[in-house]
């Protein structure tokens, strides 16, 4: 069942129920994208790595590294929610052993009181199938491969712990988005890797309250985010829609967007935009700042985190985005991995005026 995470801060259940209020009826339209993901043109970037290889335990890519969803969910109860799933494998801890991670949270979009999440920590887990293709498996959680011979056809998550209940599954029925270009990028002195799925058709279900609710799949859609090798260890990174006007989401305008400071490579502030429902790459600098004196503390970290941010792209909209629940804090005693993973809503204000009603979810750590 969804129940508030902050019954011990009756304060931030007041802060959830303002939010929520600002939240009504905000323009959201979940538009899954089905032209393919190889439509457009992949194949003709020089990216330096194979992406189906990225999906399995074959040493040109990696072994470990993190697989992430966020599920943008109409539910056959007229509601909306935001699912988040993510397998973190062979993460390194002290005396240079490797350990496995994983988390997810549910959040009803409509009444932000409703939210669980959890973080759990496992000895390495069978992450890949007997074929080689990702297949991370543990008592409760499952982020893995529909295929055992196809690592890019579908990805299945599933969870039945802590009030975190969902069975979705997923199609790569978008064309990706290869981060800073090619899917690749320096920081902290080493070399990150990260492609991105923004908007595949989404079926299953998800619990509320013990009530299996069925995924509209017409009106809901899944990011799928892979990534491996150096990852930053203080950022904030978005993904960002603008609704277009086609109802299969061919308009839709998709950003990747990324900030950390990095003392070695020197800080940074991109975006890596693709247009429309085909495979163009658009790397742009942004500006990213906080925007309001608006923050939460984790009363369980500590961690102060804020809650309201605009964001300026060269030649295309300012964003102005806020979290729509202030505790939307991943995390678990003893979990090394916490992150700040929420929803935003957002509004898109072009040059000349025009707004456009948006949403986002955040990545912050």
């Amino acid at each position: 069942m969804l129940a508030s995470s902050n019954k011990h801060s009756k304060l931030l259940v007041v802060q959830a129920v303002i939010a929520t209020a600002f939240a009504t009826n905000p323009g959201w339209i979940f538009h899954p994208q089905t032209s393919g993901f190889t439509s457009g043109g992949l194949g003709h970037y020089p990216t330096p790595y194979n992406l189906s290889i990225s999906q399995t335990n074959h040493k040109l890519a990696s072994t470990g590294g993190s697989y992430w969803s966020s599920s943008l969910i109409h539910g056959s109860n007229g509601r909306d929610y935001l699912v988040v799933a993510n397998a973190v494998a062979e993460l390194p801890v002290g005396g240079g052993s490797l350990v496995d991670v994983y988390r997810a949270s549910i959040l009803d979009l409509e009444d932000t009181s409703q939210y669980a999440q959890y973080a759990r920590l496992t000895a390495l887990a069978k992450t890949y199938g007997p074929t080689g293709i990702l297949n991370f498996t543990v008592p409760g959680f499952a982020f893995q491969s529909t295929s055992t011979t196809d690592a890019l056809s579908g990805i299945r998550i599933f969870s039945n712990i802590a009030d975190v209940g969902f069975d979705l599954t997923f199609d790569l029925s978008s064309p990706p988005i290869l981060n800073a270009g090619t899917g690749t990028f320096q920081v902290g002195g080493g070399t990150g890797f990260q492609w991105s799925m923004p908007a595949g058709k989404t079926t299953g279900w998800i619990s509320v309250n013990g009530t299996k609710v069925n995924v509209d799949a017409s009106r809901s859609l899944t990011w799928y985010d892979r990534q491996w090798g150096v990852i930053p260890s203080d950022f904030s990174w978005f993904q960002v829609h603008i609704p277009g006007l086609a109802p299969d989401g061919t308009e839709d305008e998709l950003y990747s967007i990324w900030a950390w400071n990095d003392p070695i490579n020197g800080n940074k502030q991109f975006a890596t935009h693709r247009t429309g429902g085909r495979a163009e790459q658009i790397v742009l600098p942004v500006t990213e700042k906080v925007s309001s004196n608006r923050t939460f503390t984790s009363p369980a970290t500590g961690v102060t985190y804020p809650l309201d941010w605009t964001i300026a792209i060269p030649g295309g909209p300012e964003l102005r985005l806020s979290s729509i629940r202030p505790d939307q804090e991943i995390q678990t005693a003893g979990v090394p991995v916490i992150s700040y993973t929420g929803f935003l809503n957002v509004v898109a204000t072009y040059p000349g005026g025009r707004t456009v009603p948006a949403f986002a979810v955040i990545e912050s750590l």
